[in-house]
């Protein structure tokens, strides 16, 4: 952990947390509870199971949501999920931390994860805070390779909210229109 002094007098501590630690991924909500002292205690290993006195408690609960859904093959290029459309697999998609907000990928929006679509072209991130995300399909396994989106913005933005499931960040891709460049 690290400690730091703010000119107004505030600190702000921060905690690393282990790879690993945390499975959220299979989560939806995380709690947390650290006990802070202002010099080391007496006994550490008893301290943390003492009167708050001891020690000032604060707790802290993260709700978290998911983000995903599908990648397909749009056959006749609408920009629609039609039946008898199926999801195209081992393509990569990657989720940004929009940190201003801007809804395209810049230089301080935050790569959180990469994952890859399965037999049916669905992705998922799961054990996402609230907050701005971009999901941007980034195929470096080259499975578009010569495709257009036609469903979907990409970077896909996303306004995330706590504990919401947002299921409709879909890409659609298919063949150029005569004259047109591919992806």
């Amino acid at each position: 952990s690290q400690a730091a002094a703010a000119a107004d007098g505030a600190t702000t501590v921060t905690f690393d947390v282990p790879a690993g630690t945390i499975n959220a991924g299979a989560a939806t909500t995380l709690n947390a509870r650290f006990r802070l002292f202002d010099s080391e205690p007496d006994f550490p290993a008893l301290a943390f199971f003492g009167a708050a006195g001891n020690g000032e408690v604060e707790d802290y609960q993260w709700i978290l949501g998911s983000i995903g859904n599908l990648v397909w093959a749009d056959t006749n290029a609408d920009g629609i999920k039609d039946g008898g459309e199926s999801g195209i697999e081992n393509v990569t998609v990657a989720l940004y931390h929009d940190a201003d907000g801007s809804g395209t990928i810049n230089g301080g929006d935050t790569l959180l994860q990469t994952v890859t679509t399965d037999a049916n072209g669905a992705y998922d991130f799961s054990g996402v805070l609230a907050g701005n995300y971009l999901v941007d399909v980034t195929d470096t396994n080259n499975v578009l390779t010569g495709l257009v989106v036609t469903g979907g913005s990409d970077p896909f933005p996303v306004a995330l909210t706590a504990g919401e499931v947002v299921e409709d960040a879909d890409f659609g891709y298919a063949a150029p229109p005569p004259g047109n460049l591919s992806k």
